[in-house]
């Protein structure tokens, strides 16, 4: 996109792009912080293509927004914008671990334990929240400057409805 605003948001800088959709650092006025801004390319997508992009985004901000936990992501707002859709998100400062496996870092044994930990953790808070990832993998998992460990990217998640036979589990 080319714009400097989506909603109340100021565009500052791409932080990253995939093949549908790109991520912003963007800035908030009205609360005076930075924040990511994820959207969905316009145009860059057939409309079949639109739509199953616009369930996961609403999906990813459902998923979400049940969820409460350090090591997760928090998710600030939705909106559209002249036909863009957009997630406002906190913004991590740091690097996903796929970034820095490719930039060659190299974790300790008891480094690589804490990123497990506290993937783990995450995961476990999304569960009991009846929230299911599905999509672990180093690119969502974001190492923060100070050495914490985020978990990103709910958009292929699964909400477990409460009595719901998922089809997964054994009686």
């Amino acid at each position: 996109i080319s714009v400097q605003k989506l909603g109340r948001y100021d565009v500052l800088r791409k932080i990253g792009q995939g093949a549908m959709g790109a991520v912003y650092c963007g800035f908030d006025p009205y609360l005076d912080r930075r924040v990511a801004i994820k959207t969905i390319l316009p145009g860059a997508v057939d409309a079949t293509i639109a739509r199953d992009l616009e369930r996961r985004f609403l999906t990813e901000a459902r998923s979400v927004a049940r969820l409460r936990h350090p090591g997760i992501v928090s998710l600030y707002d939705v909106g559209l914008d002249e036909k863009v859709k957009f997630l406002v998100m906190e913004l991590v400062e740091g690097i996903s671990l796929h970034d820095c496996i490719r930039h060659g870092v190299r974790f300790s044994i008891a480094g690589c334990l804490q990123i497990g930990v506290e993937v783990l953790a995450a995961l476990e808070h999304a569960h009991h929240g009846r929230v299911i990832h599905r999509d672990i993998k180093p690119s969502n998992i974001l190492v923060e400057w100070n050495g914490a460990i985020r978990l990103a990217d709910f958009g292929v998640a699964k909400i477990q409805e409460i009595g719901a036979d998922n089809g997964t589990q054994l009686q």
